[in-house]
């Protein structure tokens, strides 16, 4: 993925766009260079949110990107289609989706951005197909979930009573949108004033005289299973592209033994540590990531 020099310096503008999957619509926005001969040569980005978010995860960082970046609100999340099932959203079912919308831009290789549940996505797929990845770059997040195999009964019964539950849950209503942008800014993963109105912008909508957030509900639900240690290990030496895991100091993952542990097996992979919480990549190391990423193409 080798670009022109001139790419640094080049305008770029943003689109909305659609893709048609199977029965889903998925909406995205897309950051390219502003004339098309740059557009081709530049690297290919798929950027990818995390749980409850939507793609303004990355309005901070990808107008700044070199590269043409696709940002995905992954089903489920924004405005992208439900699923229409009785099952939880396993991050396993995204990969044919995005593999399908890769396609449909006709992107034989690209890289993949992807922040805490999105990481993990991009994880499964980069592990899953390796010919078709260049580039990996995971923002505070990187493995799934790890479960025991002797625990499956229990997980598979938890997620189907919790589908059911959270099927029948109305959404939350807000009188005034300021109200919904600070239930996001005060949530379980606090962000700053600004990135929650960027996720109330494009994930927001007017619902019965106030507003309410665009996503599943069923989201809330855990998956039905969940991959063993040995699962997750095993797509983690399928993937030959080079792994770049970017931590907060104040994260999820530096917090988290398992996954740290379970992170030094993997002595090839680049690991580096940014200031700031989960959403640094919308806060303070904002310009730092940018380098960073830039750097390498």
């Amino acid at each position: 993925m080798i670009q022109s020099d001139n790419l640094k310096t080049m305008p770029r503008h943003c689109t909305e766009c659609t893709f048609k999957v199977a029965n889903l619509t998925f909406a995205a926005k897309r950051w390219q260079p502003q004339q098309a001969t740059a557009t081709d040569s530049a690297p290919k980005i798929l950027a990818l949110h995390g749980w409850l978010d939507n793609c303004a995860s990355f309005d901070f960082i990808a107008p700044q990107l070199n590269a043409d970046v696709v940002c995905v609100d992954l089903a489920g999340h924004g405005r992208s289609s439900p699923r229409n099932h009785l099952g939880a959203y396993n991050i396993w079912l995204d990969v044919p989706e995005l593999l399908e919308i890769a396609d449909q831009l006709g992107w034989g290789e690209f890289s993949i951005l992807g922040h805490s549940r999105g990481a993990a996505v991009g994880f499964i797929l980069a592990g899953t197909v390796p010919q078709r990845v260049q580039q990996i770059v995971c923002l505070d997040g990187i493995f799934p979930l790890i479960n025991t195999g002797q625990s499956a009964p229990e997980q598979l019964l938890s997620s189907i009573n919790a589908v059911k539950k959270q099927r029948a849950r109305a959404p939350s209503i807000y009188a005034h949108f300021e109200q919904a942008v600070k239930a996001r800014q005060q949530s379980a993963f606090p962000v700053t004033y600004e990135a929650a109105v960027a996720f109330a912008q494009w994930g927001v909508e007017p619902n019965e005289g106030g507003f309410s957030w665009r996503y599943d509900p069923k989201l809330h639900a855990p998956s039905e299973l969940k991959l063993t240690r040995g699962q997750v290990e095993a797509f983690a030496s399928n993937i030959t592209a080079p792994m770049h895991v970017l931590l907060a100091n104040d994260g999820l993952i530096t917090a988290h033994e398992e996954s740290m542990a379970l992170l030094s097996q993997f002595n090839t992979w680049t690991v580096k540590y940014f200031a700031g919480s989960h959403h640094f990549h919308m806060a303070q190391a904002s310009e730092s990531i940018v380098n960073y990423i830039n750097e390498l193409y």
